[in-house]
């Protein structure tokens, strides 16, 4: 099912709104009458209690739907997050870099534009669905292992490159941390409780009468409209590297903007 995630923003909203709203519909013409007729004239007896029963559940339903939102909006925000540090990791590892002697600074300098270049215009898009490049690892690397051969002279180079060295851990720290989210998302077994919860809330609407059927109808399509736009919005953000609404790499955009700014300077 992870390729209803890649589609667009539109076409998954009027995919999502025309299963639930449409089936409600659909549902309640075809299903209400033999329903009814399953239990007899017992509902018709005490149709308000069915009322308030049909109300304590999709209070229940209302509050895991609204519980499941927040905890995928928080976790949109936290890749975010994950994207900041390890940017700003990044901004930090090049100011140390710029202050060691040449021309080791230079050439890691090259090493980390090129690194940054394939990260924005290849890697990230790359890494949507769930791939480490390989390009991107094999340069980390030559940084790494060009930053390990150098050899202070003095107190002040041995400590610049103690300073280097870790925030090049804290840098690849942090990119491992974002690397590993990018499989994030809810489990299946969650999306299931969502999807049956909205069928049998759904269902529940079918055992009350209203007249006319025109009424009934247009109450049952505004609930089953809540519910799509809320199942809506939880599938946008449940991956968030994935989609029209994914993370998108502006920080290190704005890294390079900053570097081709200084270097112009």
């Amino acid at each position: 099912m992870s390729w209803i995630f890649e589609l667009p923003n539109w076409f998954q909203c009027l995919l999502v709104m025309s299963l639930i709203v449409g089936g409600s519909l659909v549902g309640q013409v075809l299903l209400q009458k033999p329903i009814r007729r399953f239990f007899s004239q017992t509902l018709d007896d005490h149709n308000e209690a069915v009322g308030a029963f049909i109300q304590a559940y999709g209070v229940f339903y209302g509050i895991t739907l609204g519980l499941v939102a927040v905890a995928a909006w928080e976790n949109y925000e936290k890749c975010c997050d994950l994207v900041e540090y390890e940017a700003t990791a990044f901004g930090a590892f090049a100011r140390d870099i710029s202050v060691l002697p040449k021309p080791l600074s230079g050439e890691i300098a090259i090493e980390l534009e090129k690194y940054l270049d394939h990260l924005i215009e290849h890697a990230w898009s790359e890494s949507q669905a769930g791939i480490n490049p390989p390009e991107t690892v094999f340069r980390l690397r030559t940084i790494h292992h060009r930053l390990a051969q150098f050899q202070p002279r003095d107190a002040r180079e041995t400590v610049l490159f103690h300073e280097a060295l870790d925030q090049l851990n804290s840098w690849t720290e942090k990119r491992s941390i974002r690397i590993a989210s990018l499989d994030t998302g809810l489990p299946a077994i969650l999306w299931w409780i969502l999807i049956l919860g909205a069928v049998l809330n759904i269902l529940m609407l079918y055992t009350v009468r209203i007249e006319p059927l025109r009424s009934h109808l247009i109450l049952t399509s505004m609930i089953a409209c809540f519910i799509g736009l809320m199942i809506f919005l939880i599938l946008i953000m449940d991956h968030p590297y994935v989609g029209d609404f994914r993370v998108e790499p502006d920080a290190f955009k704005m890294l390079k903007s900053f570097w081709k700014a200084s270097q112009a300077g």
